[in-house]
């Protein structure tokens, strides 16, 4: 058998000495390259050896490392069990003076967890016309009345209350009607939020009852606030229309620059009309000169 090869120069060429020359001499140099990173190799790790920056110091300070991390995550832990025991508290009650004419007003829980259950709800008198779910806030409480049609709307509205109020500031008073839509829901906030005489200025004293608000809007995504300015009866009506509506646009202003979208605030203005109470008096005017909060499209 034959083999043929590959190069045609024949071995005694000299152009093919010189070649086979450069070979050789291109391997002694990489040979030595090859020795003298060895060699530089060794100095190195001599060095770091001296200087304590070796791989077994470095395995040394890893340990030591691990020893301090495990150190830490157990003290983290005891800390970390020692605030959950003491936040889950009740929710704090902030009260004006009543004196000054303020509001009673339930800050927002610490914990949505439910101690109990709802009890079986009394049921509607199907010769009546139905109702539908409805709350009031008054007196630093929700009061969740009308009709539902089951258990299982009403404990998920009762969940809902709670998570922003507290089991201690929800009281449940609806009953249940099969007739009963499951919503959407309103709550009326029957709390007083008054106004000096030609001002549209919010007084410190309601804030605590705006900002309530604000966590009411950010826990239920789905709900929009009606706010509705009132005045009394002095002056020109069309200045106290303005008024009113000045009144109600501050509230929106209020909680859109707290983060609530702008179309989930509507301000109403409604002037001097619907009074609630008699305007020949001072105190009568002063109580008229409001603002009314209604949420709107809650669902359970």
């Amino acid at each position: 058998m034959t083999v043929s090869n590959p190069d045609p120069t024949p071995p005694d060429d000299p152009i093919w000495a010189e070649v086979d020359a450069r070979r050789r001499r291109r391997k002694q140099v990489l040979a030595l390259i090859a020795l003298e990173l060895v060699v530089a190799g060794l100095v190195v790790a001599v060095l770091l050896a001296r200087t304590g920056r070796g791989p077994a110091a470095s395995r040394a300070a890893a340990d030591r490392s691990g020893a301090t991390t495990a150190t830490t995550a157990s003290t983290t832990t005891v800390a970390r069990t020692k605030v959950d025991a003491a936040s889950v508290t009740r929710p704090a009650r902030r009260a004006s003076t009543p004196s000054t004419g303020g509001t009673t007003t339930t800050g927002p829980a610490t914990t949505t967890t439910l101690t109990r259950s709802l009890p079986d709800l009394p049921r509607a008198d199907l010769t009546k016309p139905v109702q539908s779910p409805v709350g009031y806030y008054r007196g630093g409480k929700l009061y969740l009345e009308g009709s539902v049609p089951n258990m299982d709307v009403a404990e998920r509205y009762y969940r809902k209350a709670v998570g922003i109020l507290g089991e201690a500031n929800v009281v449940v008073r609806a009953r249940l009607d099969p007739r009963a839509p499951a919503g959407p829901a309103k709550v009326f906030v029957q709390e007083r939020f008054a106004f000096p005489s030609g001002s549209a200025v919010v007084d410190d004293r309601y804030k605590s009852l705006l900002d309530l608000g604000v966590i009411a809007l950010q826990r239920i995504p789905e709900a929009m606030l009606v706010i509705t300015g009132y005045t009394d009866n002095v002056g020109p009506a069309d200045l106290n229309q303005r008024l009113s509506e000045m009144r109600a646009q501050v509230v929106v202003d209020y909680m859109v620059a707290r983060g609530i979208p702008a179309d989930r605030v509507i301000a109403v203005g409604k002037g001097e009309s619907a009074p609630v109470a008699d305007n020949r008096t001072p105190e009568g005017r002063a109580e008229n000169r409001r603002i009314e909060g209604v949420l709107i499209g809650i669902m359970p």
